[in-house]
C-alpha cells in the first residue's frame, strides 16, 4: 500500500493507456464487419413522433371537469354497466350509527317511506334530511305526497288531486229543530171477524216473528188475567168503603168531607168496573181466537204497513186467523226560532206542525254498552221542501242538514274560503272542471268525494286557523 501511495501517478498513466488501447481495438474490429451491417449503423434515422389518439384523453378530461352523478340501474342504457365519475367516490351515509349505501340493492331506506330507488330515479338529493317535506316541482305538493300518490315530483303538471290539499277549518253548527224523544201512546188491537179487542201493550220489537208473537199473546193473557184479579180486589174494597160512607151520612149531620170521599170512591169504582169489563173482553177475544190460554204456536201469514200507516200482523193458530194491528205514535219535540219547545205525537206518514218534515219510517234498534242495553231506535223523516232524508236517533240531538263548514284551499291563496253544506258540489283550483261533493260533515270531520274518480277523502277539522 505504501508503494501505491508513492507511485500513484504511474498507476493512473497505466490505466489511461489500457483504456486507449481497448478503444482502438474495438474500432478496428467494427471495420472488419459486413457492409450491410455497417450501412445499417451509419444510415440516417427518422425522428418524427407518430400521431396519438386523443379521444380517450378528451373524455377523461370532460369527466374530470364535470363529474356525473350516480344513477339507478333503471336510468342506464340497455347493455351498459353501472358506472360513476372516475374522480367521485361512492357515497355512504351515516344514519342511526349505521353506514348506508343508497346504491346497494336492499339497503335501508334513508327517508322512509320514500324508497332510495325512487329518490335516485327522480334525481332528488337523498342527502337532504328535509327531502320529504320539500316541493321539488313547486306544484304545492311535497315529495312525500307525490310519492304516495305516484306522481312525478319534477313535473308540476303531474300532481295529486287538488282536494288532497283542501283543509277543513271551521264548523258552523245549526241544531235540528226536531228531536225523537220516545215511542209514545202505542196501542194495539187484536181482532178477527167476530170481535175486536184494544190492547194496552204491544211487542217490544217491531220486527215480530212467530216466536215473539206467541210469547206476546201469552204475556197478554197473563197480564190481563192479573189486571182483572187486582181490579176485582180493589172493587170489593171500594164497594165496602162506599157502603160504610153512605151509612155514616144517613145517621149523622151533613159532612162535606164524607160527601167528597163518597163521590171520589164512586168514580174510582166506576172506572174499575169499566177496566174489568174491558180486560175481560180482551180475554174473551183471546179465548175466542185461541183457546187454552193461547199456548199454541202462532204462524204469521203477513206483516205489512196499512194504509193508515199502522203495523198489521196477520197470523193464525190451528186454522183460526186474526190480526194484530199496532197503532204507533212517536213523540217529537220541535224547537222554534225563539227556543220554545212544542211536543207533538205523530204517526207514520204525518207531517210535523210548524216545520217541513214528514214521518216516513221507524226501525227499532238496540245497542250494548258496558253491560247496558241502550235504545238506539231510528226514525226517518223527510224534508218536504228539499227531499232530504234525516235519520233521528232515539233521545239524541242532531244537527240540521243545512249545517255548513268552511274549507280553505292553500293551492289558490287568493281565492275566498269555501262555505259548504252537505250535498254541495263544487270545484277548486287548479283542478278546475273537476267536480267534488261534500258527502258528510260533523264537528270533527268531513268527507269529500271526487266525482270524476269516485275517490273519497275524510278531512279532520283543524284546531288552529290557517
Amino acid at each position: 500500500m505504501n508503494w501505491v501511495k508513492e507511485k500513484y501517478d504511474i498507476l493512473i498513466l497505466a490505466f489511461a493507456t489500457l483504456l486507449l488501447v481497448s478503444n482502438a481495438a474495438w474500432i478496428a474490429m467494427s471495420r472488419m464487419e459486413p457492409e450491410a451491417v455497417q450501412a445499417g449503423l451509419t444510415a440516417p434515422k427518422d425522428n418524427a413522433i407518430p400521431p396519438v389518439d386523443l379521444d380517450a384523453i378528451r373524455q377523461a378530461s370532460a369527466l374530470a371537469d364535470s363529474p356525473s352523478k350516480w344513477k339507478a340501474p333503471t336510468d342506464l342504457t340497455a347493455g351498459f354497466a353501472e358506472r360513476g365519475s372516475l374522480l367521485v367516490s361512492r357515497r355512504y351515509l351515516l344514519k342511526d350509527g349505521k353506514l348506508i349505501d343508497p346504491l346497494a340493492e336492499g339497503s335501508d331506506q334513508l327517508h322512509p317511506p320514500l324508497t332510495n330507488d325512487w329518490l335516485l330515479a327522480n334525481g332528488l338529493d337523498y342527502t337532504d334530511m328535509n327531502i320529504r317535506e320539500k316541493d321539488s316541482d313547486g306544484d304545492g305538493f311535497s315529495n312525500l305526497e307525490e310519492f304516495e300518490k305516484k306522481t312525478d315530483p319534477n313535473d308540476p303538471k303531474d300532481a295529486p288531486p287538488s282536494f288532497y290539499k283542501l283543509k277543513y277549518i271551521s264548523y258552523n253548527s245549526k241544531p235540528l229543530l226536531l228531536t225523537f224523544k220516545s215511542l209514545s201512546k202505542e196501542e194495539a188491537t187484536l181482532k178477527n171477524d167476530k170481535v175486536i179487542a184494544p190492547l194496552k201493550f204491544i211487542p217490544k220489537n217491531c220486527k215480530i216473528d212467530n216466536e215473539k208473537l206467541t210469547s206476546f199473546l201469552k204475556e197478554t193473557w197473563t197480564l190481563y188475567t192479573g189486571e182483572i184479579q187486582k181490579n176485582e180486589e180493589k172493587k170489593i174494597t171500594l164497594e165496602n168503603e162506599v157502603i160504610k160512607t153512605k151509612e155514616k151520612l144517613k145517621t149523622g149531620k151533613r159532612n162535606k168531607a164524607l160527601e167528597k170521599k163518597l163521590e171520589e170512591d164512586s168514580k174510582s169504582l166506576q172506572k174499575l168496573q169499566i177496566s174489568i169489563k174491558n180486560n175481560q173482553h180482551v180475554l174473551n177475544v183471546l179465548n175466542e181466537i185461541f183457546p187454552e190460554e193461547t199456548k199454541e204456536n202462532a204462524s204469521i201469514t203477513e206483516n205489512l204497513i196499512s194504509r193508515e200507516n199502522n203495523r198489521l200482523i196477520r197470523f193464525e193458530i190451528n186454522g183460526k186467523s186474526a190480526i194484530l194491528e199496532i197503532d204507533r205514535e212517536f213523540q217529537i219535540n220541535m224547537r222554534d226560532n225563539q227556543g220554545n219547545i212544542k211536543t207533538q205525537y205523530l204517526k207514520l206518514g204525518q207531517e210535523v206542525e210548524g216545520a217541513p218534515y214528514k214521518i216516513l219510517n221507524f226501525e227499532a234498534k238496540e245497542a250494548s254498552e258496558r253491560n247496558l242495553t241502550l235504545n238506539v231506535s231510528e226514525l226517518t223523516v223527510q224534508n218536504t221542501e228539499t227531499g232530504n232524508l234525516i235519520t233521528l236517533t232515539y233521545n239524541q240531538a242532531k244537527d240540521d242538514p243545512t249545517t255548513s263548514g268552511i274549507f280553505h284551499n292553500p293551492l289558490s291563496p287568493g281565492d275566498s274560503d269555501l262555505t259548504l253544506q252537505k250535498g254541495n258540489e263544487f270545484e277548486i283550483k287548479p283542478a278546475s272542471k273537476r267536480k267534488l261533493k261534500l258527502l258528510e260533515i260533523t264537528s270533527k270531520e268531513s268527507k269529500i268525494q271526487d266525482l270524476t274518480t269516485g275517490e273519497e277523502r275524510t278531512i279532520p277539522i283543524e284546531n288552529s286557523s290557517h
